[in-house]
């Protein structure tokens, strides 16, 4: 993740981040499609966490609620990211993250 906030010298972001901060609020089709989206990302978060050596020992609501976190986590990551927070920052947020996992 921190390697594609890198790589965005541009400072752009990410595309369905951004659509969701601009304009899910004001468009029912675009939140729609944003909702759908997130949606899918937190499922397939969840399915990576069902594989892993720890997850699969977890509930299903375990992995689910830390699938959301994981999610809200990468969100606010693209956010920072976008407003020129320091890459060490961003490290340092992603491995605060990772250590509650």
């Amino acid at each position: 993740m921190l390697e594609a906030v890198k790589s965005d010298k541009m400072r752009r972001g990410c595309f369905m981040c951004n659509a969701a901060i601009d304009r899910a609020s004001f468009d029912a089709e675009v939140e729609a499609k944003v909702g759908a989206m997130l949606h899918r990302l937190q499922e397939a978060i969840a399915t990576a966490l069902k594989q892993s050596r720890h997850g699969q020992r977890w509930s299903g609501k375990r992995r689910n609620a830390t699938a959301a976190s994981l999610l809200n986590a990468y969100m606010g990551l693209r956010v920072l990211a976008r407003a020129g927070y320091p890459a060490k920052t961003l490290q340092d947020i992603i491995d605060k993250v990772l250590d509650g996992v």
